[in-house]
């Protein structure tokens, strides 16, 4: 009896001590977002701010009319990079649909690799899970920046709802066995896995095919 007391709080502090890489890898790749969205700003957008305010400052009135469509060019382009960051901060559609939301980022992903073949299997009505749609979004996002680039072939990306379960069903395809191996074996998809299952009190594993690695995330839905 006084064995089986010892069991819980033993099993709670190695669960714990098991999180911890998941956790810190976690916390650092958080960080490393929020420096690129913080480099972004600072390198990219504020210095286009400034110097659209040089120009206006050093023209003299008579070049107003002239130099005005050229500002205006520089006012659109800084609008979009202006919106592509808002959506980078906080992806949107988040809060009405997850198959919306993942649609938007599969997009952005297919922009940046045009190489890589993509198909998507979405449902086309989802339960409203806001916090819930947040946290995949992320993972997925992850999971892509992980496997995809620089060798990826293709991938396939599923989604979908059984009564009070969800599903997520990725799967990619590399060049060869070689690369497919060492690409399943990294360290850090254990810690995305292991985020997933304590963020979203889900399941979620992935295993190799040959030239093949599957991924599969399920949570339960309220």
């Amino acid at each position: 009896m006084a064995f089986s007391h010892l069991i819980a709080p033993i099993y709670r502090f190695v669960s714990r001590l098991d999180a911890q890489p998941a956790w810190q890898w976690w916390e650092d790749r958080r960080a490393l977002r929020l420096k690129r969205q913080a480099e972004q700003i600072r390198d990219d957008l504020l210095q286009e701010l400034f110097t659209m305010r040089r120009s206006l400052e050093l023209a003299a009135p008579d070049q107003f009319s002239k130099a005005s469509p050229g500002w205006l060019d520089q006012v659109e382009k800084l609008q979009r990079s202006l919106e592509q960051l808002g959506h980078q901060i906080s992806s949107p559609y988040i809060e009405e649909s997850l198959p919306l939301a993942l649609q938007y980022l599969l997009k952005q992903w297919e922009n940046r690799y045009p190489e890589v073949r993509m198909t998507i299997d979405l449902p086309s009505h989802w339960q409203q899970q806001p916090e819930h749609n947040r946290l995949v979004i992320t993972i997925l996002d992850e999971l892509l920046q992980l496997v995809l680039p620089p060798h990826a072939v293709s991938f396939q990306v599923k989604l979908a709802c059984h009564q009070t379960a969800a599903e997520l069903m990725i799967q990619v395809n590399y060049p060869n066995l070689a690369t497919s191996s060492k690409v399943c074996h990294l360290v850090e998809l254990t810690y995305l896995e292991r985020v997933f299952q304590m963020l979203l009190s889900g399941q979620s594993d992935h295993w190799l095919q040959r030239e093949v690695i599957i991924w599969h995330f399920g949570w339960q839905l309220p």
